[in-house]
């Protein structure tokens, strides 16, 4: 998980570490070090912040997705606006959570891309889909 919000990384690395089914495996302050992180780790899905510092994830997103494919990654954030949804997406995160989001279903979205699917808050959802 990459998360610059001690307190909110604190709460979710409690969260996830105590869940059955998930091995949490560490939560940094910025994605900076990545790929030493995610290379040494080895997790198969990452919880990504947008807006930090030192890099941006939608950016460490876009390299964790040309260099380790096979790593999901899951944006959890407080922005909503279509701009970071469409380039998160774009970047190759699997899913795009907002941090107002229950625990159960947090841990509902993580199983979702465990599995294959492309988790979205409800009205991430909405914005992400084509009017018609």
């Amino acid at each position: 998980m990459y998360e610059d919000n001690p307190a909110i990384r604190d709460a979710l690395s409690m969260l996830l570490g105590g869940m059955p089914g998930i091995e949490f495996v560490g939560a940094y302050p910025n994605p900076l070090n990545w790929r030493r992180q995610l290379l040494d780790k080895q997790p198969d899905l990452v919880l990504m912040d947008i807006e930090m510092p030192d890099l941006d994830g939608i950016e460490a997103t876009r390299a964790i997705h040309a260099h380790l494919p096979q790593v999901n990654v899951v944006m959890l954030t407080v922005f909503d606006e279509e701009d970071k949804i469409f380039r998160s997406l774009c970047a190759g995160a699997v899913g795009y959570v907002l941090k107002n989001t229950t625990p159960d279903r947090l841990i509902s979205a993580i199983e979702d891309a465990h599995a294959g699917g492309a988790p979205l808050s409800p009205s991430i959802a909405r914005k992400a889909v084509p009017k018609a």
